[in-house]
């Protein structure tokens, strides 16, 4: 694996001084006849009054920024280092990533498992509830029925009290009643 890292000397940009006094310049200049140059801002001002003096104009341009300086080789190798420890850290993040939205999922589902048993369950207890008033009522019923039929013997237990000669009630077989069911 080898990577081309250039090693030559960064080419010299040309120099940005002032015509004049050799100061950085800020500004570059042309007048009408064609002579140009480059300027500080205090040779500016006097290049605008020399113009006013000579009845001439002179056209002064504020210079470009200068382009970025080329980097050095320290400079590259720790840029590079620094991709290549931003490129693993994305891949870590990326797997992390990955591991969440997957762990998600298996959430999503076991939360509408949890539903569904959930709504089974509301479903079976209202099947039992409906049930258990079904029965609530027929108990209701045979209790009626019940209390109606001990109402009526004792009705005729005190008939055969007070009837000459009368046989009392016979006692019902012992066995399954209907309140209690089989036994």
């Amino acid at each position: 694996m080898s990577e081309d890292i250039d090693t030559a000397p960064p080419a010299a940009l040309p120099p940005r001084n002032c015509t004049t006094c050799g100061k950085p310049a800020t500004v570059a200049y042309t007048w009408e006849w064609g002579e140009s140059g480059m300027a500080c801002p205090e040779h500016a001002a006097t290049l605008q009054q020399t113009a006013g003096n000579l009845n001439r104009t002179v056209t002064v341009v504020p210079l470009p920024a200068q382009g970025p300086t080329p980097l050095t080789r320290d400079e590259r190798i720790k840029y590079n280092a620094t991709i290549l420890a931003l490129e693993a850290e994305i891949e870590d993040l990326k797997s992390r990533g990955l591991e969440l939205v997957r762990s998600n999922e298996d959430l999503a589902k076991q939360a509408q498992l949890f539903s569904m048993r959930e709504r089974e369950k509301t479903a079976y207890l209202e099947d039992a509830q409906a049930e258990v008033k079904q029965l609530s009522a027929r108990l209701e019923e045979v209790e009626t029925e019940l209390a109606d039929a001990v109402t009526e013997v004792e009705r005729l237990r005190t008939i055969v009290k007070f009837t000459p000669g009368a046989q009392p009630p016979q006692q019902p077989p012992a066995g399954p009643t209907v309140v209690d069911g089989p036994r």
